[in-house]
């Protein structure tokens, strides 16, 4: 949540070029109001190639449904996305002279 807010009159609905996607923000303001617009993350969408999965199910012989599979891989790519985001963020502060060897960032220079 950003620190400080405008006043609500001077909060712009989001312009998208889907006017479906406008609409809908639009109807949000009238439910919740636009301060609800300024709370803000980051949103991952993403899918990985259904040939790709169904080569994987067809590999194993632990689950037997498909969606059931499918299902845990993605839970699987999600938990371990969490356990290992703090190496994102370390890509922040840290940075390879590329030959691997790491160094710390400067911010000041």
């Amino acid at each position: 949540m950003p620190a400080g807010l405008p006043p609500e009159e001077h909060i712009k609905v989001a312009q998208l070029d889907n006017q479906e996607d406008v609409a809908y923000r639009e109807h949000l303001v009238q439910s919740y109001g636009k301060y609800k617009q300024m709370v803000s993350g980051i949103h991952y969408n993403f899918q990985i190639d259904p040939k790709f999965i169904d080569a994987l199910f067809h590999a194993q012989n632990e689950t037997q449904s498909a969606v059931d599979f499918q299902n845990n891989f993605y839970l699987k790519i999600a938990k371990n996305f969490l356990r290992y985001q703090w190496i994102s963020a370390l890509s922040v502060f840290c940075d390879t002279d590329g030959r691997g060897k790491i160094f710390q960032r400067s911010f000041t220079t």
